[in-house]
């Protein structure tokens, strides 16, 4: 009885750490183990990462051509897009890493509060930069082929962005989500951000047109 009584004290204690190291694979505001290697000028950090059954999965959200979004959670608050807009002024960045896993697919779902719904798309590795067995991009809602679900960059909206990675027998390795909070308030750094690029971005605006003139007079 004593044996029994030992067992099951044992069993209870694997059974809670078990859900303890569960809950605590999902990290928030954090670095990739391989770095992040997507873009000209690009930085780590801010990703929503899981690691799990020797993968590891990253979400983000970053202003475009300015860099990531600090994230409260794993929410990150970005701006909305002026009417006519086809992009957003957000993407949405991705790192899967299957480790020693073979066969494995990685899929991304994404929909948003108004009914549209991209679900489970295979993530090709054509076009993704590679850093080790990582593979990583940027994309946008306006891209081929989620502007096919008619995400619509200038209207506020919540939106939901789930990574699988799934072995080949369709067991999920890791999985990991953000949410993207578009029109909403964002925080003091993002709004820091965004004064930022828009200041670059008039800079580089009137560096070019002050060339064009001088070639032109010339």
């Amino acid at each position: 009885m004593e044996m029994i009584c030992r067992a099951w004290a044992v069993a209870t204690v694997l059974a809670f750490a078990g859900i303890n190291n569960a809950s605590a694979t999902i990290v928030n505001n954090t670095t990739l183990t391989a770095g992040w290697h997507n873009g000209t000028g690009t930085v780590d950090g801010h990703f929503t990462v899981d690691q799990e059954n020797g993968a590891e999965l990253g979400l983000r959200a970053a202003i475009r051509f300015v860099g990531p979004i600090t994230p409260s959670g794993n929410v990150y608050v970005a701006p909305v897009s002026s009417p006519g807009s086809t992009l957003a002024l957000w993407n949405f960045e991705y790192s899967y890493d299957p480790g020693t896993n073979s066969g494995t697919t990685t899929y991304i779902s994404i929909s948003d509060n108004h009914g549209h719904a991209f679900s489970d798309f295979a993530l090709f590795v054509f076009d993704n930069t590679f850093a080790g067995t990582a593979a990583q991009n940027s994309e946008n809602i306006g891209f081929f082929p989620f502007s096919l679900s008619l995400f619509d960059p200038t209207l506020a909206a919540i939106y939901s962005i789930d990574l699988t990675t799934k072995d080949s027998g369709g067991a999920t390795l890791a999985s990991v989500d953000i949410q993207v909070n578009v029109g909403a308030v964002p925080e003091p750094s993002t709004w820091a951000m965004l004064m930022l690029g828009f200041a670059g971005i008039g800079f580089m605006t009137y560096r070019r047109s002050n060339q064009v003139t001088v070639i032109t007079a010339a």
